[in-house]
């Protein structure tokens, strides 16, 4: 080699080649000098020089032109060092590898002109297309695009549909290769039991035993469901632990219960012992801290059960982590990828919060996601193996909401078939409590279940809620379709656990069937036919009307209103005007505004905007807890309660006061951050004997004496579950507390007496439902209902208000009143549905309730005037037809009439 590559080793180029491979440093050597090598000299004067041109076409058969196909300029033939055709060369070298410099003489302003003309003249031969033509050739292309796109997407469905479908044969795979073990050691006389986490009916019927709080089941082979745990003894750390007793759910009803060795804290059993279970692990809340244990699962150690610490829930603001549905995990806690996912109860008027975490992780932490759709309050939480993501479904399953830890996609269901019930069967089903529960099949498929549960009386006072009918719809896409066969599937539902399905056949269970347990019963239903086999025996259904004296009292004077009286109105809001001031006339936080009424005094309504002044965080969404008599219930000052009467028009600014209360105490598994309502015996908290009442979301209610000077709270635990999301009011006429429970099925009456554990009387409610049409019955049976309570002073009669209120898909998902029914009470057990309640209005906000003579007020009679925190309207009971407009309403409440002597207060501090 020469020019520059005199150093290379001059051998052949076959040696060279064996040489190189066993040589790097050979290599190496030739291509630094190839870098580094000088330009080459001209050897020969006559060469011809060379220059750059425009690239030129391929050259075809028969023409020696061979130009480069790749680069815009190229040698030409006549510049080519051998004078002719072919690949041009200098010295041995390929022209790829050449490198080559252009003479100086050769960057002239004729040569650049030259070229330049050459590829104008170029460019100008092509021919230009239209507007109209580049607008068509775009949109072909983005047609084309978006067919792509929707046959990338059917491809990927298509695949993780083939994914699933694997996944579930393999699983059955599994299964039956478990079952085939299992079957094999049980004739060896050796067994592997994992049971699920539920509790029978106990023949004794004290409320520490038949209600049965820790029910729930695992999808192990076989299936057990814990009975009780029988107390032997007390551990090092003086708690009370006993021997778990177990049973098959496959069991006859002549086969006795299963005593083992396992030792288990007995405090598990309790109605607060577990707050969910999921994946053979239960899940405890104790002192605000999260533990997943697997001290239930029998075959686990008895002397070092496992057990996982997770950090402390964090609340968000309207949120609450006290209470919890109940939890899911997307696998075993001990695997890396396992997510746990709980919800905190939401009940009436706090926001649904969905919290995930990694039990694995070493610094794991919560991921709180608050939920905003109201839909999805008391949802329950269950792993979606098909979408990989926790799912929920809304009330009245008209909806579903998946959630990850990135991700959040919702669907909304069209009923497309129901099945043909008969009027009376609607109307018991009307009556009933509803639960929807969603659950994923083995096979891909998915059911929702309607769970119908009633009250059955076993004597005086003595009511429990027990299943009454199941509903199955098949979920495919957005359709759900009723169905009475799910083939050889049966389906295990629990009031606290995880819900699951499995293949009959594989373990001895009966087909297309139901097992559930619930508080106080368990079963097993045949979905054909709605029937349940007698496993076990039900009290007969007995009623009991518990009579009451009703006090004698002075009526009121029937249409008597004085001209001295606040006007009939409900807040709209607060119009800011500045900050409040100090004693010395310097602003202060907080933020202060103009209160902004709807007058409803009149046959019309208007909204104006007072004089008065009030703190702008009271309209927040949190800055009050509810209201009666015009009192608003609030926190103040680091969580303090306090009435104030800064929302009652008729009150001044100067005469404004407010009443701080004693801190508020927290019962056990109970909370004291949300509030469903509070009502108050007398229109001013300044009377002696005056009680404040104040009902939590849970199952806590507090009393007090405001107007007392060593005033302290007493609080009640109310054990029935039926009262948890109720709204309490003050019946004038019995002189008590009332609240109704959930679907009206009995009422129960609270005072300062003695014996706070139970109410002071409990009345079954014996309600004759209207006659409805199938669509009609359909339509409202996937509503959320709720049940107020409200007393006529004007005329004593008492009547429950149903409110039924549905999702509009189509106005981002807000709820609107749909119908409302009252029923008027006839005598002390039997509630009578009525279209007419005379001349009589009934108002209905997140206040107290109350009843007024239409006439007095130049208000539709037969009418009810309502309001939340979207919707203000009016509803006309004889003609079934509502006028309503939507907005945001940050204190719905309706503020009755009263007297101004009433209104204003003498006493109390005065407002800021």
């Amino acid at each position: 080699a020469t020019n520059g590559l005199c150093h290379i080793p001059t051998m052949s180029g076959e040696n060279w080649t064996h040489v190189a491979m066993s040589d790097d440093s050979l290599v190496a050597d030739a291509l630094l000098q190839l870098r580094h090598s000088e330009p080459m000299k001209k050897s020969n004067a006559s060469l011809v020089k060379l220059k750059w041109s425009v690239r030129q076409r391929r050259s075809r058969k028969g023409d020696q032109t061979q130009a480069s196909p790749t680069t815009p300029l190229s040698l030409s033939d006549a510049m080519s060092l051998s004078g002719g055709g072919g690949v041009t060369t200098v010295e041995g070298l390929e022209e790829s590898s050449a490198t080559v410099k252009p003479s100086k003489t050769f960057r002239s302003k004729v040569s650049q002109t030259g070229a330049l003309t050459t590829t104008t003249l170029f460019k100008r031969s092509r021919k230009k297309k239209t507007l109209a033509e580049l607008k068509d050739e775009e949109v072909m292309l983005l047609k084309e695009s978006k067919g792509l796109k929707n046959e990338l997407a059917r491809m990927r469905d298509l695949v993780e549909e083939q994914r699933t479908r694997n996944n579930a044969l393999k699983k059955m795979k599994a299964e039956s290769q478990s079952a085939l073990s299992c079957k094999r050691s049980f004739q060896q006389g050796s067994s592997f039991l994992l049971p699920d986490l539920n509790m029978p009916l106990d023949t004794d019927m004290s409320p520490e035993r038949r209600y049965l709080s820790g029910a729930r089941f695992m999808s192990e082979t076989p299936i057990y469901r814990i009975v009780r745990a029988d107390h032997c003894r007390y551990s090092s750390r003086d708690e009370s632990v006993g021997r778990l007793v177990v049973r098959n759910v496959k069991a006859s009803d002549s086969e006795d219960d299963e005593v083992l060795e396992n030792m288990v804290p007995t405090d598990l059993m309790t109605p607060t012992g577990t707050i969910g279970a999921s994946q053979g692990w239960v899940a405890t809340l104790k002192d605000n801290v999260v533990w997943l244990q697997d001290d239930l699962n029998p075959f686990g150690s008895d002397s070092s059960p496992k057990r996982i610490s997770l950090p402390r829930p964090k609340t968000l603001p309207d949120c609450q982590t006290q209470m919890v549905t109940n939890v899911a995990l997307s696998s075993s806690p001990e695997d890396e990828d396992c997510i746990l996912a709980f919800v905190g109860a939401q009940l009436s008027l706090c926001r649904p919060l969905l919290s995930l975490c990694r039990p694995a992780e070493n610094n794991n932490q919560w991921v709180n996601i608050r939920i905003e759709d109201p839909g999805f309050f008391s949802s329950r939480v269950m792993y979606s193996n098909n979408e990989k993501m926790f799912s929920m479904l809304g009330r009245g399953g008209t909806h579903t909401g998946s959630w990850d830890l990135e991700n959040h996609r919702s669907r909304s269901f069209d009923y497309r078939t129901y099945k043909e019930y008969l009027p009376s069967e609607m109307a018991d089903m009307s009556r009933c409590s509803r639960s929807e529960h969603l659950v994923e099949a083995p096979t891909g498929e998915t059911f929702m279940v309607k769970w119908y549960t009633d009250i059955f009386w076993n004597g005086p006072d003595d009511g429990v809620r027990r299943w009454k009918r199941f509903m199955v719809f098949e979920v495919a896409g957005g359709d759900a379709h009723a169905t009475n066969d799910i083939e050889e599937l049966c389906i295990f539902l629990s009031t606290k656990g995880e819900p699951f399905c499995v293949e009959a056949s594989l373990y001895g269970l009966t087909p297309n069937c139901i097992y559930y347990v619930g508080d106080f019963d368990y079963g097993k239903v045949n979905i054909g036919n709605n029937e349940r086999p007698s496993l076990e025996t039900l009290p007969e259904e007995t009623t009991c009307a518990r009579s009451y004296n009703k006090p004698f009292s002075l009526r009121h004077l029937v249409g008597a209103r004085f001209l001295s009286e606040t006007p009939l109105c409900h807040i709209y809001g607060v119009e800011h005007c500045g900050y409040s001031q100090d004693h010395y006339g310097r602003p202060r936080y907080p933020q202060i505004g103009r209160l902004m009424i709807t007058d409803f005094t009149g046959p019309s309504c208007w909204t104006k905007v007072l004089e008065k002044t009030v703190r702008m965080d009271l309209i927040s969404e949190t800055g009050t807890m509810g209201a009666s008599h015009g009192w608003a219930f609030t926190l103040r000052y680091g969580g303090i309660p306090h009435l104030v009467d800064d929302l009652n028009p008729g009150v001044s600014n100067s005469d404004g006061c407010e009443i701080s209360l004693p801190d508020l105490v927290t019962l056990p598994h109970c909370q004291t951050k949300l509030v469903t309502s509070v009502a108050m015996s007398s229109s001013s908290p300044h009377d002696e004997d005056c009680i404040l009442a104040v009902k939590f979301a849970g199952p806590q209610l507090s009393l007090i004496r405001p107007a007392q000077e060593n005033k302290e709270w007493v609080n009640i635990k109310i054990e029935d579950p039926s009262f948890f999301s109720s709204r309490v009011m003050y019946s004038k006429r019995d002189n008590k507390f009332a609240m109704a429970a959930s679907e009206g099925t009995h009422i129960g009456y609270w005072d300062l007496g003695e014996n706070l554990e139970k109410p002071k009387a409990q009345e079954f409610c014996d309600v004759f439902t209207p006659e409805l049409l199938k669509s009609e019955w359909e339509r409202l049976d996937s509503c959320v209902t709720r049940v107020e309570l409200v007393e006529s002073r004007t005329t004593d009669e008492m009547f429950m208000v149903k409110r039924f209120t549905e999702r509009n898909d189509f106005n981002d998902g807000r709820m609107e009143e749909r119908r409302i029914w009252v029923f008027r009470q006839d005598s002390c057990s039997t509630w009578c549905f009525t279209e007419n309640i005379g001349d009589l209005c009934i108002f209905l906000s997140n206040a107290e309730p109350f009843c007024l003579k239409a006439s007095s007020h130049q208000k539709c009679k037969n009418s009810i005037y309502f309001i939340d925190k979207s919707e203000r309207g009016i509803f006309i009971l004889g003609d079934k037809c509502k006028t309503s407009n939507f907005n945001k309403f940050t204190a719905p409440y309706f503020i009755p009439p009263q007297s101004y002597l009433d209104a204003n207060c003498s006493d109390g501090y005065h407002s800021p």
